[in-house]
């Protein structure tokens, strides 16, 4: 990717160790990376960076991430990937 067509993505996670793999990652890959570890903190890096997707964790719907996702679907179109845990053994 060239530097001006770099997309933006922005990372809601509270987990230190996975918020790090997802930047690293997806830096890796070209992107640019902005990273929150609340949903309300979410909202506003949302508000400044203007990222063109945005993942965030189910976790996070206790504290706040309900607040980025429904912030995000109000104010834009910017698509945004839920993911969702398992931590019990299967």
């Amino acid at each position: 990717m060239t530097q001006e067509a770099r997309k933006k993505i922005l990372v809601t996670e509270r987990d230190d160790g996975v918020r790090s793999l997802f930047q690293r990652v997806l830096s890796n890959r070209g992107y640019e990376v902005e990273t929150a570890d609340r949903g309300e903190s979410g909202l506003q890096h949302y508000r400044q960076f203007s990222p063109d997707l945005i993942t965030t964790s189910m976790r996070l719907n206790s504290d706040g991430a309900g607040g980025i996702e429904q912030g995000v679907m109000a104010a834009s179109s910017t698509p945004c990937v839920c993911e969702k845990k398992v931590t019990k053994d299967l």
